[in-house]
């Protein structure tokens, strides 16, 4: 989705929402300009943007990523221009003064997560840039913070914490500024490649064979660079402190399953109800996808995307996993455990896992366990074993990519097509069967319809088979 905000710009609220006035005044798109064009953009912020409180622009998010941006563009493609512009120079130092000033006060020490983390990136990246007491400064409280909150924000297994593969991009492409300016100033000084590394290898794991992330949680494409990872081995893969589980064949099939907590407890407000649920690629082509995030306004969509029924994977009907709220708001959270990880070399893998989300919220004491069998040939087979304490209707819900079609459906069997790939969908122990289209939200703004197969069933317990072969 794109919109011309005209010229001279306005730097008011564009009454797209709010997250398109982030975007706004975060300068990711100075990157496209000519070294005139950057100049005047800036100085137009300068002038026409003063400090206010109530302003989107003067937040501490926004003021980190403008900084970022501001400092690595002058810094590097339009270097030339602007040490040869003093003007430019004083001009920049004065605003960039006015909002470390402002960020250094400010700190989203009540948020934490990833923009506690921006924050210090921030301000590390100005007291290099600078040669300034004050950025001196700036300097060590940003390196300070760096050093806490690189523990605390990636796991052991590499990814980021919030288990966004969205945000663990950003957190990867931040890594990688850091590690070339503490490089190019021959400092070494936190062993960012080493981080910048393993953040790097796990980000390949949550990747597609398109390249592009897998949308668990609070994930869309094209916000954040795609990150260019090395050639992922064939085999089965696990992030087991993530919760991420799957499989990458010769074939160009890809599967990813989220077998882990919703987040971290303190954090989890870019958590989805997606507990067990899983996406496939076939032949390097999305088959069966997330839902991804429409915007994160307090609305229908933003609700929707947060839900259990937005994603692959089965539980009481009407009913959530954890107790999600707003737009970010999580109460009650499940516990997830993986009793059985099995990878077989080379040829596929099984997994077993259960939670209790149903359970903690007093739904007739429901109980979920999946068991994941994959097989390299083509095969996926996933039993649904589920219990409760009275009568309830179950439901459970595979999410097609927009470009899948349903060809042809038998009493039990259904056929899917997609680019060269023919899926074979078969379920065992249901009362009924049905298909319906559901929203895709691949990108913010942006909604698609698409397929979703649904099965039921009425029952205290039972186990539910459901069979994909696209070996066919």
């Amino acid at each position: 989705m794109e919109q011309c905000l005209g010229q001279p710009m306005s730097w008011g609220a564009t009454g797209l929402g709010k997250l398109w006035d982030y975007n706004l005044h975060y300068f990711e798109w100075l990157w496209g300009l000519q070294f005139e064009d950057a100049k005047n953009a800036i100085f137009h912020w300068i002038d026409k943007h003063p400090f206010s409180r109530n302003s989107v622009g003067w937040e501490s998010y926004p003021i980190s990523l403008r900084l970022m941006n501001w400092l690595g563009y002058w810094g590097t493609v339009g270097r030339w221009y602007f040490e040869a512009d003093n003007f430019l120079q004083e001009k920049i130092w004065h605003s960039v003064f006015s909002q470390c000033d402002w960020l250094v006060r400010h700190l989203e020490k009540h948020l934490l997560g990833n923009h506690y983390f921006e924050n210090a990136v921030a301000l590390w990246i100005v007291g290099s840039f600078y040669e300034h007491p004050s950025a001196a400064k700036w300097k060590s409280l940003g390196s300070e913070i760096l050093n806490e909150q690189l523990n605390e924000q990636m796991l052991y297994d590499g990814m980021h914490f919030e288990r966004s593969p969205m945000y663990h991009s950003r957190f990867v492409y931040t890594l990688s500024w850091l590690t070339e300016i503490d490089e190019a100033l021959g400092q070494f000084s936190f062993g960012f490649r080493d981080w910048y590394t393993k953040a790097i290898d796990a980000a390949g794991s949550v990747s597609h064979p398109d390249g592009k992330i897998a949308l668990f949680n609070d994930s869309a494409f094209d916000i954040y660079p795609e990150v260019e990872c090395q050639a992922q081995p064939e085999g089965a893969f696990s992030l087991h402190d993530a919760g991420y589980y799957g499989f990458r064949s010769s074939e160009q099939d890809y599967i990813i399953i989220d077998a882990g907590r919703v987040g971290p407890d303190y954090i989890p407000g870019h958590a989805h109800c997606d507990v067990l649920s899983f996406e496939l690629s076939i032949n390097g082509n999305r088959f069966i996808t997330d839902s991804g995030v429409y915007n994160y306004e307090v609305c229908d969509s933003r609700h929707y995307s947060r839900s259990t029924a937005a994603h692959n994977t089965f539980g009481p009907v009407d009913h959530e996993q954890a107790e999600i709220w707003s737009a970010f708001r999580v109460g009650g959270r499940p516990n997830v455990e993986v009793s059985d990880w099995s990878p077989s070399s080379g040829y596929g893998f099984t997994l077993k896992a259960r939670h209790d989300g149903f359970e903690r919220r007093q739904c007739s004491y429901a109980r979920h366990a999946r068991r994941f069998v994959f097989s390299s040939d083509g095969k996926l087979l996933i039993e649904e074993h589920f219990s409760a304490d009275d009568t309830l209707e179950w439901e459970g819900r595979i999410h097609f990519d927009p470009s899948v079609t349903l060809v042809e459906q038998a009493k039990d069997e259904l056929f899917f097509e997609s680019h060269s790939a023919r899926m074979r969908l078969a379920v065992r122990g249901v009362e009924r069967i049905s298909m319906r289209k559901t929203p895709y939200f691949p990108k913010f703004n942006v909604k698609v319809e698409r397929n979703c197969f649904t099965y039921f069933c009425k029952a205290k317990q039972g186990v539910i088979q459901v069979s994909m072969d696209w070996g066919i």
